[in-house]
């Protein structure tokens, strides 16, 4: 005699539940994808702006060398910004990231959330770092009524990277006390406060 299995309805809506909620994360993909034509149209608008400060080479003042490099490292920094909230928000978030490479950057191997954090947060800084060293090098090219404005907007940028830089700094520690605590409590150890 063979006895037919039967569910509950709650266990079927918790079963169905738990599938549609693990499929959603697919619904991420649209984005990652829109983020994928983000990094070309940086890469795109870094081309433009090279082949603009080719032509004026010859012509060009060292200061705008300077604030011209800035403005392509500072590209170059936000593609990289992008690329890692792409590639690690995929990973973590919809699917493995499955293409045999022989030139993959080492970091793809051992992506995680506190991992991403940390190079997100660095990039941040490099950016906000950058767009201060280019407003602090505009300073001399603007006429005295200009400067004004210029300095309270620099002030502002200086708080506001202060503020990443702390950010970045808390979260370092954060976690540091998170991997410490984690490590005492696989070893039977009680953590304490101290």
């Amino acid at each position: 005699m063979t006895t037919k299995k039967t569910t509950s309805v709650p266990s079927r809506l918790a079963n169905f539940t738990e599938i549609a909620v693990d499929r959603s994360r697919w619904l991420l993909v649209p984005a990652y994808l829109g983020l994928t034509v983000v990094v070309f149209m940086i890469s795109v608008r870094f081309l433009v702006e090279l082949w603009h400060a080719l032509g004026a080479f010859w012509t060009m003042k060292e200061s705008s060398l300077m604030l011209m490099s800035l403005t392509l490292v500072d590209m170059v920094l936000l593609g990289n910004l992008v690329l890692m909230v792409l590639i690690g928000g995929y990973t973590n978030f919809v699917s493995r990231i499955d293409v045999q490479a022989t030139d993959r950057p080492a970091w793809l191997e051992r992506v995680d959330a506190t991992g991403i954090k940390h190079k997100l947060f660095g990039s941040m800084v490099a950016i906000s770092g950058v767009h201060v060293l280019r407003a602090f090098m505009n300073l001399g090219e603007l006429s005295p009524l200009e400067q004004a404005d210029a300095r309270v907007n620099l002030a502002y940028m200086l708080v506001t990277h202060g503020v990443f830089v702390l950010s970045m700094v808390l979260l370092a520690l954060a976690d540091r006390f998170v991997a410490g605590a984690s490590v005492l409590k696989a070893s039977g150890q009680e953590s304490r406060i101290v």
